[in-house]
């Protein structure tokens, strides 16, 4: 799916820095009421709603784009195997002349080895694709034939050309922004980036957390905590299902297998002006842009943020181990394992 537009482009720029580690900086952008004089400064906001299927269909959009992508470059993906050029014998007693002559040699050879290899690795995908695409010459020859004998009886019944009656087809519409919309939606991406670019403790992409057998990246719960300051003005989502939502954060049993888990709550945070904190939990998916309220069960991880009263924190990814014993769907805090560099 293709969308134009400099504000579009910069609100889609925005998620993807936020998801990664770069600083924010958006400049904010309003809707010109249609209609009414531009110096009188009197700006419409989208409905919630409306904003809200806006920025659903941008983001499964790009996340469409991405993952077209991806495709293409592993199907295409081919290893090229270039034969190395072993130096002479007795090159490390050449002269230094001597040396820069067999060192432009080698290179030039290892080009021409290159050359050879990256055409054969085209004309090779040329020939995978081409087995892929059987030949077509009877099913043409037969729509020919289909759509001939219909011209004709059209022409026998007497029915005109632009008035042939043709049977409905079903085609998936088309997703259009206007110039105002993508101003809209660029603003509310760009406000969510901003939050997240001052959001506490955000892992870093290569982080690991882990609960029980599932396991989640770095990068994926970003990318749920930045679906979650996109998506908190309207909760995307099945009806009474509809996320970001409030985590209930209920005690485990008196009778767990853990004695040490029994009666205690799976999040523990410092209290906000004397009360517990209020946890929201957003879905962590691997796709490009993270859930998007798409049909079926999001999995069982949830990226946990807070406020603090001054900024807002990422507390942790909480997910299901039902191997631990207690009531079937506890909670359990994910062991956050950071990524050491090498």
């Amino acid at each position: 799916m293709r969308f134009g537009g400099y504000f579009l482009v910069a609100a889609i720029a925005c998620f993807s820095l936020s998801v990664a580690s770069a600083p924010i900086s958006c400049t904010p952008v309003s809707r010109e009421l249609s209609g009414e004089n531009p110096e009188t400064k009197v700006y419409a906001r989208l409905q919630p709603h409306e904003l809200s299927a806006h920025i659903v269909s941008t983001l499964r959009g790009q996340a469409a784009r991405i993952s077209a992508q991806e495709k293409k470059k592993r199907l295409n993906k081919k290893v090229i195997q270039v034969p190395k050029i072993p130096k002479p014998a007795g090159y490390l007693a050449l002269s230094q002349v001597d040396c820069k002559v067999v060192d432009t040699n080698i290179k030039k050879a290892t080009e021409r080895a290159k050359s050879q290899a990256r055409k054969k690795a085209k004309a090779d995908r040329t020939e995978f694709w081409k087995s892929k695409m059987p030949s077509n010459d009877a099913e043409r020859k037969s729509r020919q034939a289909a759509k001939k004998a219909k011209k004709e009886a059209n022409r026998i019944a007497g029915i005109p050309k632009g008035l042939a009656v043709t049977p409905p087809t079903k085609s998936k519409p088309k997703f259009k922004l206007s110039k105002q919309d993508k101003k809209d939606v660029s603003k509310a991406l760009c406000d969510a980036a901003e939050k997240m670019d001052k959001t506490q403790n955000v892992p870093g992409r290569k982080d690991t957390y882990t609960v029980g057998t599932s396991s989640w990246s770095g990068k994926d719960v970003r990318k749920a905590i930045m679906n979650t300051y996109v998506h908190s003005p309207y909760p995307i989502g099945p009806k009474y299902r509809e996320t970001p939502k409030q985590f209930r954060n209920d005690p485990y049993v008196p009778n767990h297998n853990d004695a040490s888990l029994r009666g205690q709550r799976p999040l523990n945070a410092p209290q906000v002006n004397g009360a517990p904190p209020i946890f929201f939990e957003y879905p962590i998916t691997k796709t490009p842009a993270g859930w998007q309220g798409t049909k079926g069960s999001p999995g069982t991880g949830r990226a946990i943020t807070y406020h603090n009263g001054v900024n807002d924190v990422f507390h942790g990814v909480i997910g299901h181990d039902d191997s631990r014993g207690g009531v079937t769907g506890d909670h359990y805090l994910a062991q956050h394992q950071p990524h050491q560099a090498t």
